[in-house]
């Protein structure tokens, strides 16, 4: 192995040493430049409207809450992704249940296909039973092949364009 592949194994190997937990005030900033990234990636940064100030009411001041879990490197404590959601009550008539619908998702390019993305999923599953909540919508982009793979992947079916449900369970 050249020098290049063993640091590059040993990067990714820090990558995967990782928690994922709820968002601080302190991940503020670094999560708005990821979020960024996301809109960047979708091409719709022009579109991009939220402010960081807008996203820290939304987080810790609003009377409805958008919630977000972080993944923290265990390493250098830097952030490597986000998922942002938040709970509704749609289509209550036919489902006995709330929903979450997860807004956003991302995980940094060289910290995909680690299993992040998995993990993420399970600590939100976690928070679902915890309010007894038995499914959850996810917005993507069509265009983004990477995360209409990663749900088909995970137990989402599509049931339009861009949005994609999964049910934990039936009641």
């Amino acid at each position: 192995m050249t020098n290049s592949l063993l640091s590059n194994s040993a990067y990714r190997h820090r990558c995967k040493m990782f928690t994922i937990r709820k968002i601080l005030e302190k991940d503020l900033k670094e999560v708005y430049e990821m979020l960024q990234d996301l809109a960047a990636y979708d091409k719709i940064l022009d579109k991009f409207k939220l402010t960081e100030e807008e996203m820290r009411h939304y987080i810790f001041k609003d009377q409805f809450p958008w919630s977000c879990l972080v993944a923290e490197n265990l390493y250098d404590n830097s952030l490597k992704g986000f998922l942002f959601y938040t709970f509704s009550s749609i289509n209550r008539a036919f489902h006995l249940s709330a929903q979450v619908y997860v807004d956003h998702f991302y995980i940094k390019p060289d910290c995909r296909r680690l299993g992040l993305g998995k993990r993420f999923l399970e600590e939100l599953k976690k928070t679902l039973k915890e309010h007894k909540v038995n499914r959850m919508e996810v917005w993507c982009m069509k265009t983004n092949k990477i995360g209409n793979e990663f749900y088909k992947k995970n137990g989402f079916h599509m049931i339009n364009a861009n949005i994609y449900q999964h049910i934990l369970s039936e009641r």
